[in-house]
């Protein structure tokens, strides 16, 4: 949508037609952030041919479902013909309020940050588990991807030096990883609950966007994949993984506020962040981004150094 032709054309569909900026939210212009003349900001997003007709419907749905539920969502606005989409030269189009307000100044608060975190994943749990509707997605298998999918991709990107720290470190817990993978409790979640997708405010969870998957999978992989993302981009920082120590138990306390989790899942939650850590080096080695990846496992070898002192604040996290 570098067009402004084809931007001004898409927007007429909703007779927007005061457009002040238009700035691309992602490197492949497929999501356009747009204020218009009386300040009011929205989303524009390309979802692909009308072959996403159905599948579209089926996520407003839901995500009205959602919003009535007290989950912060972006409920796309109708068309005049009263889709949520419109069609523009062969192409599907969405157009949504912009979640995040303007940035507050001044420090945050990880532990209140993180219970707001932790309550806002476990609203969003219980309403999709009252969903009357289908949601077609998929179920995880994390035994599976973990140690068929990702850890021969991985071992076969590591250089000579540091293949043998990773055999060493995986042989020491592969037992125990297998273990506390297997025969977790399942439920609808997110799946792809990293700080991108999970929109804050302060303190506050405002949104949660990218709600198009949706599997069915442990609680806790939600809790673990927002948590490790906070820690991966500050491993080498000190004072910063001090803090994300600190307050990685306020998780739990704020998603126990909602809904209850075993203590099995509660053990199961430092290797949970190592699984989490082995898919997202997976991922990001297999599509050619080295440097993120290489920052992936680096995560890896800071979470198993420190899986003693999370397992201890879990277990110990009280209200």
């Amino acid at each position: 949508m570098n067009d402004d032709g084809l931007l001004h054309a898409v927007l007429a569909h909703w007779r927007i037609l005061d457009v002040a900026t238009a700035k691309a939210l992602h490197h492949k212009g497929t999501v356009v952030l747009v204020t218009t003349a009386s300040g009011d900001r929205l989303v524009l997003k390309d979802v692909g041919d009308e072959t996403r007709a159905e599948r579209l419907w089926s996520e407003y749905r839901l995500i009205l479902h959602l919003d009535r539920s007290g989950v912060p969502v972006a409920v796309p606005h109708l068309a005049p013909d009263g889709r949520p989409f419109a069609e523009h030269a062969g192409k599907l189009y969405t157009l949504s309020p912009y979640l995040l307000p303007d940035a507050e100044e001044g420090p945050q608060d990880l532990k209140a940050t993180d219970e707001h975190l932790g309550i806002a994943i476990a609203k969003l749990h219980a309403a999709l588990a009252t969903y009357p509707g289908v949601i077609t997605s998929w179920t995880m298998d994390l035994t599976t991807r973990v140690f068929d999918d990702s850890i021969p991709v991985i071992r076969a990107h590591l250089p000579d030096e540091e293949l043998g720290r990773f055999d060493r470190i995986l042989g020491g817990i592969e037992h125990e990883l297998r273990d506390a993978l297997a025969g977790l409790p399942r439920r609808r979640i997110h799946g792809d609950c990293h700080t991108g997708n999970v929109v804050l405010h302060g303190t506050q969870v405002v949104g949660f966007v990218d709600l198009d998957h949706l599997p069915i999978g442990p609680a806790i992989y939600d809790i673990c994949a927002a948590l490790v993302d906070q820690v991966k981009w500050s491993v080498l920082d000190a004072a910063a993984t001090s803090q994300w120590l600190a307050a990685c138990d306020r998780v739990v306390v704020g998603y126990e506020r909602v809904l209850p989790l075993s203590s099995r899942e509660k053990e199961a939650i430092p290797c949970m962040m190592l699984a989490i850590q082995l898919l997202f080096a997976y991922w990001l080695f297999l599509h050619g981004n080295r440097e993120w990846a290489e920052m992936n496992m680096q995560a890896f070898y800071w979470l198993h150094e420190h899986r003693s002192e999370i397992s201890q604040r879990v277990s110990a996290a009280t209200d």
